[in-house]
């Protein structure tokens, strides 16, 4: 485990909603201050081609809920 690795600390990360291969989490990181910070993570899904599904790598990070919605809504082209 890196130095930032060990700095980060996260808690109570909850679903909070799904549509599709998208998902939201509600998730607490605590701030070097000792203050933790309500944030809310998207997560992908990606089927593979022997019928697996995995977690895609990017795990957008999104300040509100209202934005997270938004993702989580938006449709790729």
């Amino acid at each position: 485990m890196t130095d930032e690795e060990a700095a980060i600390q996260e808690r109570n990360e909850t679903l909070i909603a799904e549509r599709g291969e998208r998902a939201i989490y509600r998730f607490e990181r605590k701030k070097p201050d000792g203050i933790w910070l309500t944030l809310y993570r998207g997560q992908d899904r990606v089927r593979m081609p022997d019928g697996r599904d995995i977690e895609a790598p990017a795990h957008p990070t999104f300040p509100d809920e209202e934005q997270a919605r938004e993702w989580l809504e938006a449709r790729d082209s």
